[in-house]
């Protein structure tokens, strides 16, 4: 095989699936090797970001992610995942409500106008939200769109009341939740979206257009289900592990995360970390069910989802009472950033 000419190897590797891709890497040095090489070539967050942000200034929006906590993620991060390109897609923005104004103001110093804004609205004491789609009811602030002067691309910034990844863990379907960070690309539920091209469907989700989101992603590709073979429940292996009478703790960025590490940026600023913080549970009870509650204290900086795990809850709430910081090493490391 390494006898092949580099453009017929980049095919051959480039028909295989992200989780093979994986698993050949693992093979022996060689491979590990030339799946590197490839995968520096062809998963690179520059030509992702190029048709809608100039070279230019990609260094510069990679930096504002590190600084403000904002990550890539709908299409474009599946796109990035999968190697595709979904002509007309947009470039979503998912930031805090606190600073999505930076970001915005930013786009407009790169040649974006703000072309609208939907924002939620207090009615009578309770929330509504416009019905558009992509929308959610609880977790999403307002949804600005931006057009580039001197094309057709759009993006959107998502501005969330809580935390980013409670609207992530709140999509319709588990194949859109990726996020792009400024270090890292996620992939939630890698071997079912990008070896099975399934699409389980997720109960929990606010969006009031679900209908429209699972034939979008049914014409790319995936099989939309909302029932798993309960052998594939009770293999740990499996993304929809969730045996009768227990589940599992998952955390942003561990074992069983696609994880790609992106170019180093030459900056050091306070960041937002989302990696093994945020936490969840896949349940089956009343249908699948991204399962989570919202962790807010006054020694936080910021807001996390944390799995409906008792014990790990406990041990949260136990640290938070009797120290000024929090390193919480439950079963992964877990770094909680905390006001000073």
């Amino acid at each position: 095989m390494n006898a092949l000419e580099p453009h017929i190897l980049k095919a051959i590797l480039g028909a295989i699936s992200g989780p093979d891709l994986i698993r050949l890497a693992s093979t022996n040095t060689w491979s590990r090797d030339l799946v590197t090489g490839y995968m520096t070539e062809n998963f690179s967050i520059e030509e992702l970001l190029k048709p809608f942000i100039d070279p230019l200034h990609t260094t510069a929006f990679r930096k504002l992610q590190q600084e403000l906590g904002v990550v890539i993620s709908g299409s474009q991060a599946v796109q990035f995942f999968d190697r595709r390109r979904y002509e007309g897609s947009d470039l979503d923005l998912y930031a805090h409500s606190t600073v999505s104004q930076r970001l915005e103001d930013w786009l407009t110093t790169v040649g974006y106008t703000r072309a609208k804004v939907i924002k939620r609205a207090a009615v009578k004491g309770t929330q509504k939200v416009d019905r558009v789609e992509g929308l959610y009811d609880g977790p999403v602030f307002s949804v600005a769109t931006f057009h580039q002067r001197l094309s057709d691309h759009t993006v959107q910034v998502i501005s969330t009341q809580n935390t980013v990844m409670e609207v992530i863990l709140a999509f319709p379907i588990t194949c859109v939740m990726n996020v792009i960070t400024h270090d890292e690309a996620i992939s939630f539920y890698p071997i079912a979206t990008f070896d099975r091209r399934e699409a389980l469907v997720n109960k929990m989700s606010f969006s009031h257009n679900r209908d429209a989101f699972f034939n979008k992603y049914q014409k790319r590709g995936w099989t939309i289900t909302d029932t798993v073979d309960p052998t594939r429940r009770s293999d740990e292996r499996s993304d929809f592990y969730c045996p009768p009478n227990s589940t599992r703790t998952r955390y942003v960025g561990d074992k069983h995360c696609w994880t790609i590490t992106l170019p180093p940026l030459a900056y050091s600023n306070k960041t937002v970390d989302y990696k093994f913080v945020n936490s969840w549970r896949l349940t089956f009870r009343n249908g699948p069910m991204t399962n989570f509650t919202i962790l807010r204290h006054k020694k936080l900086t910021h807001s996390y989802v944390v799995a409906l795990d008792m014990e790990l809850l406990a041990k949260i709430d136990e640290l938070l009472r009797e120290t000024s910081w929090v390193h919480l090493t439950f079963p992964e490391i877990l770094i909680i950033d905390v006001v000073s």
